[in-house]
């Protein structure tokens, strides 16, 4: 099987920014310009709305994919779409959780997806409006995120959820 895939080969760009293996053995490939799925041997371009720039993917509940983007709100592909306009439109990181919940965050904010329906996370008033680079889960569904310009938080535990700054890892960029 052919292991490097190119525009001439009907991949959507030729930078390829984040890959994902689904339950039922999907590779999805977020590039510059669009997302792709392979199954088997084949390349499936996937519509996506007009003006999606730089995707972020997670995998959804009961299937298909979210899909955050830079420019239009995030949209649900797959077996059913959805395009939640009430969050973003500016996601720089998307993450599904050990308890099957999508976080969704960028520059305007943080987002927890539970079915079809978005609900905005509270974060610290000094984080407003520094994009969300990262995400990623610590324990329990506490989720810690690394903030550009503003270092990485990370949630405490239940009831409160409140949020903490925690120490860069070391040997990170800023090293």
């Amino acid at each position: 099987p052919k292991s490097r895939f190119t525009r001439a080969d009907g991949l959507s760009g030729n930078a390829v920014l984040a890959e994902f293996e689904d339950r039922e053995g999907n590779i999805w490939v977020s590039t510059s310009d669009g997302i792709d799925r392979f199954r088997a041997d084949k390349l499936t371009r996937v519509t996506l709305p007009h003006d999606l720039l730089y995707p972020s993917l997670a995998a959804a509940p009961g299937g298909g994919m979210w899909v955050g983007s830079t420019a239009v709100p995030p949209v649900r592909v797959g077996s059913s779409s959805l395009q939640l306009s009430s969050v973003g439109p500016r996601i720089t990181s998307v993450l599904r959780d050990s308890r099957g919940n999508v976080w969704m965050g960028g520059a305007l904010g943080l987002w927890k997806i539970v079915g079809n329906e978005a609900q905005r996370a509270q974060v610290p008033a000094e984080l407003l409006g520094a994009p969300i680079q990262a995400l990623t889960e610590v324990a329990e569904g506490r989720l810690r995120m690394a903030i550009v310009r503003r270092g990485q938080w990370e949630q405490g535990p239940p009831p409160g959820y409140e949020w903490y700054s925690v120490p860069e890892p070391s040997g990170g960029p800023d090293a």
